[in-house]
């Protein structure tokens, strides 16, 4: 689960989530891809030339192992 520990602006959000679920399709655990999302976020604002404000990307945590969002075989049709 991610959750905010504030109100959090929604365009930033969206692709941090985006983000987010594009690392975890490609292998990482929740942890390390919202990790990921964050520290793309920041270089993204440095790179932009702004200083990265925590408010927009450090809200984020996850909560739980992310055990059971494998991605499995659909059933077998008969």
């Amino acid at each position: 689960m991610v959750m905010s520990l504030w109100n959090v602006e929604d365009a930033t959000t969206a692709d941090l989530m985006v983000h987010m679920n594009r690392q975890m399709a490609a292998g990482d655990a929740p942890p390390r891809a919202l990790l990921a999302a964050q520290r793309q976020y920041v270089a993204q604002q440095r790179q932009a030339g702004r200083a990265p404000d925590p408010f927009y990307w450090a809200a984020f945590v996850c909560s739980g192992s992310g055990a059971g969002l494998e991605q499995t075989a659909p059933p077998a049709r008969r």
